[in-house]
């Protein structure tokens, strides 16, 4: 049933249940005007009458007889009268004694006990009154038909209520007509708002995940009657993560429309920009083919080199596009988003802007879901080992420090580079669970360590979301404290270019370690372009030089003074240094000759495991 019709049922049902209420009241009033009116009526007539009877008595001393009633109104009303005694013995009466009614009259006066009372019969409502004869035995009994029966008032009342209901039909007609079109009209645009939020992303306003399957099926299908091929590019900002932490979700914001801005300019016509989540956008591009797609996505490429100047601030962001096409890589949206995204992320692996997508690359992808998949699994069920690398005292050739470096066997791929798996636990939220469970075994181990009396120090290094955690200083003394180690046992590594994402902040924890005694250290210096002053604010004591430099100093004059002006450097700011990277005894000379302080690398030992460690430290 629509609306309309219910809604006019609705009014209708409304309406005939007022007119019911409104009739049944009605009736019930002109019931009781009507019986009290016809009821004091019958009392004054018949004491009337009854004083006429007394008087006729008075003067013959006979027993009264009734006469015909004088009374203009009684002749035109159905009525019955009679005589009784004291006994309710008829005398006299103006009907006949077999008349019904009088049957009726007469049966119910004599059971009742009142002067007064009303008698219902099959089709009549009879009223009576009893009233004595002054200065006599004798009663006068005076009854009417009354007036009120439903027939007598619907025949006065139906045409008003006829009419009545036909204007107040006519009028909710037209009300639930007006109501049920501004209702539908109403709920229609709300409907179609509900449907467009959620087809579009509520930033952007362009198409989200939803509707652009809608497009990209309705585009191959219009492919396949042409014969036409699609292309299908899945795009993400790079860096742009790093921009919305450091600046604020605003800025990022306003970074993101920008850069679709941008998008829209792009000079096909039919193009179809969608957002799907975040900072990855999709782009359907119909009758388009290899040839066509990479000129696209160099167009693309050329667009976002522009320098972005968001709320004064000047930013550069580039983007890694992977491209699937139709036929050739899929025949429907699924295929074809899913290989487009698995030639984006190839674009990453490989730095570079763009790829087009190849069964080979489809590997990476199913290695990388995997191992997503697998890692929380991994740290909860312990399948993950720290392995250690010493770091050489170059003066005194003793190990004081280690450096713990995670590792995964996995069953179906081997050992995975820490560098990919710990990628992805940054990407999935897993860095934090798994930067804890480094820090309890690597504390662990050192408390072994000292029930053995072997006293290092164990180096932890920490990403980037670690630096970001308020909590992480507590949560490191909890675990210290829980295994009883020393807080001077412990040292935290961070990169030079995690310590820039953010130095703000990264001083604040890193100053709140401090206090704690726990030793911190600045990893990979020389590649994150770091401030020099604020080097010298941080609360570190030593500067790890990158590997880069140090493997290739001896063939690069350029590295080996970069490596000389680093030591320099670091000595002038208090901080000790350790060169890692160190795979040659040459190297190892010309590092003391310099005045580092130590060495790590496979020229001394490769991480081993705990117990291979302990081997080693005996034998070193």
């Amino acid at each position: 049933m629509s609306l309309r019709n219910k809604l006019l049922t609705y009014f209708i049902s409304i309406i005939a249940i007022v007119i019911l209420l409104f009739g049944w009241k009605a009736y019930y009033i002109a019931v009781d005007s009507t019986s009290k009116t016809e009821a004091a009526f019958l009392q004054d007539t018949t004491r009337f009458e009854a004083n006429i009877l007394a008087q006729e008595y008075k003067r013959t001393l006979s027993t009264p007889t009734l006469q015909p009633n004088s009374n203009d109104q009684l002749k035109e009303i159905q009525h019955i009268r009679f005589l009784i005694d004291q006994h309710n013995n008829i005398l006299d009466t103006n009907t006949a004694i077999t008349n019904p009614v009088f049957v009726s009259l007469l049966k119910d006066f004599r059971a009742s006990k009142k002067d007064n009372n009303h008698l219902h019969t099959e089709d009549k409502h009879i009223l009576w009154v009893a009233e004595s004869i002054p200065g006599t035995p004798y009663r006068l009994v005076h009854s009417l038909r009354s007036q009120h029966g439903l027939t007598d008032f619907f025949d006065e009342l139906l045409n008003s209520l006829v009419v009545t209901a036909l204007i107040i039909l006519w009028i909710s007609t037209w009300v639930a007509l007006i109501i049920s079109s501004t209702i539908a009209r109403k709920i229609k645009q709300q409907t179609e708002a509900l449907e467009y939020q959620a087809k579009h992303d509520n930033l952007t306003d362009l198409p989200n995940r939803t509707m652009l399957y809608e497009d990209l099926n309705k585009s191959i299908l219009a492919a396949q009657k042409d014969s036409q091929s699609i292309t299908v590019m899945i795009m993400d900002l790079d860096m742009f993560k790093e921009v919305n932490d450091t600046l604020g979700h605003s800025v990022g914001d306003k970074l993101l429309l920008a850069v679709v801005d941008r998008l829209q300019t792009m000079a096909h016509e039919n193009k179809i920009i969608a957002r799907l989540g975040g900072d990855e956008f999709a782009i359907i591009i119909p009758d388009s083919g290899l040839d066509k797609s990479t000129a696209l996505a160099e167009e693309l490429t050329q667009k976002l080199e522009a320098t972005f100047s968001i709320d004064d601030l000047k930013l550069d962001i580039d983007a890694s596009i992977g491209i699937a096409l139709y036929p050739e890589h899929g025949s429907d949206a699924d295929t074809l988003i899913k290989c487009a995204d698995i030639a984006m992320y190839k674009a990453k692996q490989d730095n570079s802007e763009v790829f087009i997508y190849s069964p080979e690359s489809d590997q990476y992808t199913i290695r990388r879901l995997t191992i997503m998949g697998d890692l929380r699994s991994a740290i909860e069920e312990n399948q993950l080992t720290l392995y250690y690398q010493p770091k050489v005292d170059l003066k005194t050739s003793t190990v004081h420090d280690v450096e713990a470096l995670l590792r995964w066997n996995h069953p179906k791929y081997g050992f995975i580079p820490p560098d990919e798996f710990v990628a992805l636990a940054e990407r999935s939220g897993l860095i934090r669970p798994l930067t804890l469970w480094v820090l309890n075994k690597a504390i662990q181990q050192c408390h072994l360590w000292k029930k053995d009396d072997i006293n290092l120090t164990i180096a932890v290094n920490l990403s980037v979301r670690n630096l970001q955690e308020s909590t992480l200083p507590d949560q490191i003394a909890e675990l210290l404290d829980s295994w009883e180690v020393p807080n001077s046992s412990l040292m935290l590594e961070i990169t030079e270019s995690a310590f820039m994402h953010n130095p703000e902040q990264a001083k604040e924890i890193l100053t709140r370690l401090n206090d704690m005694g726990i030793h911190c250290s600045i990893d990979d210096f020389g590649t994150g372009y770091s401030s020099l002053s604020m080097l010298g604010q941080l609360p570190v004591s030593e500067i790890k030089i990158d590997r880069s430099f140090v493997m290739d100093m001896m063939e690069n004059e350029k590295h080996a003074v970069i490596v000389r002006s680093t030591i320099d450097l670091t000595h002038s700011l208090g901080r000790e240094v350790t060169a890692e990277g160190v795979e040659s005894q040459e190297a190892f000379d010309l590092l003391k000759s310099l005045g580092c302080e130590k060495a790590q690398g496979y020229h001394m030992s490769r991480p081993l495991p705990a117990e291979e460690l302990v081997q080693w430290l005996a034998e070193y």
